[in-house]
């Protein structure tokens, strides 16, 4: 089995090159993303924000997690559904990253589930792991279970930057950058990063089968990024009017500098969008921050850029 690095929500771990995000979900301080083959649901992780002061051994975590299965299975029962029984099949103390942590596998009918639960105080996050399985990949299950557990990190030194993988490509960004929105769909994904020590927002679009839908755009690139990226995650930030839009062959640079009464405080975008014909997909990468700032926003759009352009079949 091959296997692929994958970043998200400053979390890194290796997996199976056939998974992908399907489902993300939370804020700063919670959240989750999910990992799915073609076929069901494979890995969930949810953390949660917990001062140090107050963080929970995996012994606890572990007991909170049954807790919270078990009022969940009580709901199901009062409204009547079947519920299935769930099985103890092993629970054993391990290690993710240096941090102690404890695996517990169970069944439930046909699928195992492997849960693996533990604290970084570095990060200051506790977090849930859940893998499922089918009972007949039970010795694949151990295999990529093992691999995953051994490559998980959960927290960096100063300095690292966070690894995003998105659109089939991945990026690296400071820590400072927050994700605030993610939209991912099959004619357009996008993400939306704030750097709150910049003041400055990174806006990400991407759409596979490009040629098929730049077909139903008049003005191909330009109203691709008008009607998507720009009216469903840019016009939530900032209204930009009338946007300059430059054609360079296969791609547009744009431009907008909103009025201000202190000039240097006026809020601007600066972006590009092109085609990579080889790969059948159209990206766009933007900076909204103010105008004071407009050499910040083009280098951080022209590294970015360089990064999902060196994306390879």
């Amino acid at each position: 089995m091959r296997y692929v690095l994958f970043g998200w929500r400053n979390v890194e771990l290796e997996v199976p090159d056939n998974w992908f995000l399907a489902v993300d979900g939370g804020g700063r301080n919670k959240g989750y993303f999910r990992l799915d083959d073609k076929l069901q649901p494979r890995l969930e992780l949810t953390w949660e924000y917990v001062p140090f002061e107050k963080a929970l051994t995996p012994e606890k975590l572990l007991e909170k997690h049954k807790e919270n299965l078990e009022k969940n299975l009580k709901k199901a029962r009062k409204k009547g559904m079947k519920v299935p029984e769930i099985k103890n099949i092993l629970k054993k103390e391990i290690e993710i990253y240096g941090h102690p942590a404890i695996l517990w596998v169970n069944r439930i009918e046909d699928s195992l589930n492997n849960i693996v639960v533990w604290y970084c105080e570095k990060s200051e996050r506790a977090f849930i792991l859940n893998m499922t399985f089918k009972l007949n990949e039970e010795r694949e299950s151990r295999e990529v279970l093992s691999y995953i557990i051994k490559s998980i990190k959960c927290h960096y030194p100063e300095g690292y930057k966070i690894l995003w993988s998105l659109f089939a490509a991945s990026i690296r960004l400071p820590a400072s950058f927050v994700l605030i929105s993610v939209r991912l769909a099959v004619g357009l994904s996008y993400v939306v990063y704030k750097d709150p020590d910049e003041d400055i927002y990174l806006i990400i679009g991407y759409s596979g089968l490009a040629k098929q839908i730049l077909s139903k755009y008049k003005n191909g690139l330009i109203d691709w990024f008008k009607k998507g990226v720009k009216k469903n995650a840019i016009d939530k930030i900032e209204k930009f009017g009338r946007i300059k839009y430059e054609k360079k062959q296969d791609e547009v640079e744009f431009f907008k500098k909103n009025l201000s009464f202190i000039p240097s405080k006026s809020p601007i975008i600066y972006g590009v969008i092109w085609i990579n014909k080889d790969l059948n997909r159209v990206f766009t990468v933007s900076a909204i921050t103010i105008f004071k700032k407009l050499e910040i926003a083009k280098n951080l759009v022209k590294d970015v850029r360089i990064q999902l352009s060196s994306v390879s079949k």
